[in-house]
């Protein structure tokens, strides 16, 4: 395939000089250029696809080894239900955990800012269910990895 190009003065100052300093034949070089751009566009595509997904049905293992944004949405979900789900047959506060940043980064794996971004998204949802067992922020205070109890 025969490719011409055709570039401004800046654009051949920027190439000249990026050239110079990789030792790369231009051949090459832009060759090189041109498949990295065509590789990113087509992940984009594909990460896109795959933040379009529905996560619900996915079996956890899988869900656990995507890092699509709905994909970490659905795990950061899943661990709030597990922990939700753990403090209702829990017999005592003694033994149910506080839901907070910690505990869902924890279990679901995630970016501590991703996490907190989500629990602004439900706050309602958090606070009613650790207000339903007056749960306060310092609950799990010494209590370790939350992993160690809870799983999905």
């Amino acid at each position: 395939m025969e490719i011409q190009l055709i570039l401004n003065k800046e654009d051949e100052v920027l190439i000249s000089e990026a050239l110079s300093q990789s030792g790369i034949e231009k051949d090459d070089f832009y060759r090189t250029a041109i498949v990295s751009y065509a590789k990113n566009i087509l992940g984009k595509r594909e990460q896109s696809s795959q933040n379009n997904k529905d996560w619900s049905e996915v079996p956890s293992e899988k869900l656990k080894g995507s890092k699509a944004r709905s994909a970490i949405e659905e795990r950061i979900y899943r661990s709030f239900q597990a922990i939700a789900n753990y403090n209702d047959n829990a017999p005592s506060n003694n033994e149910r955990w506080y839901i907070g940043n910690v505990v869902l980064r924890q279990l679901s794996g995630s970016n501590g800012q991703v996490v907190g971004d989500w629990i602004r998204r439900h706050q309602t949802l958090i606070d009613d269910h650790n207000n339903k067992y007056s749960l306060g922020q310092y609950h799990n205070k010494g209590r370790g990895d939350v992993t160690s109890v809870i799983s999905w």
